[in-house]
């Protein structure tokens, strides 16, 4: 029935709460479990047309630590289980 499960992640405890759920369904369903988060360029403190190239890469690279750090997490969990699953 589903086939990829979307996981939107801000970093917050509260849509860490969906991973769960997501867990159960890809298990159930054998679907792949994507995780998306959006980096803003700008925060709102900033000048929202100066955009500071290091400063950027600096927070691109946190959030794929994090991306990498929940996708092991979900990866380590789903092993136990007998189906396969995927985690873009």
């Amino acid at each position: 029935m589903f086939t990829r499960i979307l996981v939107p992640l801000d970093g917050s405890p509260l849509a860490e709460g969906a991973i769960p759920h997501a867990e159960l369904f890809a298990r159930i369903f054998g679907s792949s479990i994507i995780l998306l988060q959006v980096l803003d360029p700008t925060s709102y403190q900033e000048m929202p047309n100066a955009v500071d190239p290091l400063r950027w890469q600096l927070r691109k690279a946190e959030a794929e630590a994090y991306m990498q750090g929940i996708a092991r997490r979900i990866r380590k969990r789903l092993l136990k289980n007998p189906r396969r699953v995927k985690i873009r």
